[in-house]
């Protein structure tokens, strides 16, 4: 494996990790009071997140594949509560993040599943 594909991989494992405790710091932040209405939202959120990671690890193509799945509904997401939710243009600064950390994933990703000349 290249150098270039090692600091990819680093790359997106950061990024899927920053989103992970950016999506359970924004459920946090919007659900206030009910504890376990926060948790349960943010074990929901995570979660599917946390599925490619071990594979990731271990620099493998297919979980770079299978994550580019896992993560579509994250930003269509970030991208509708940025436009659509008036509430979230205050911490815009947040979801805005959020969608720089997903595209960064994606395009990542996406350089490292295209199949090698042989």
């Amino acid at each position: 494996m290249s150098r270039a594909e090692r600091r990819m991989y680093a790359l997106m494992q950061a990024s899927l990790v920053t989103l992970m405790v950016l999506c359970a710091w924004l459920v946090w932040l919007s659900l206030p009071g009910s504890d376990g209405a926060v948790l349960a939202t943010a074990i929901i959120l995570v979660l599917p997140l946390a599925i490619p990671l071990p594979w990731l690890w271990r620099r493998s193509r297919y979980a770079a594949v299978c994550a580019t799945f896992l993560l579509t509904p994250y930003l269509a997401f970030a991208v509708m509560e940025i436009t659509v939710n008036p509430a979230m243009r205050l911490p815009g600064g947040l979801v805005l993040l959020m969608i720089l950390l997903t595209l960064i994933a994606l395009v990542g990703w996406l350089r490292t599943s295209r199949p090698r000349a042989a």
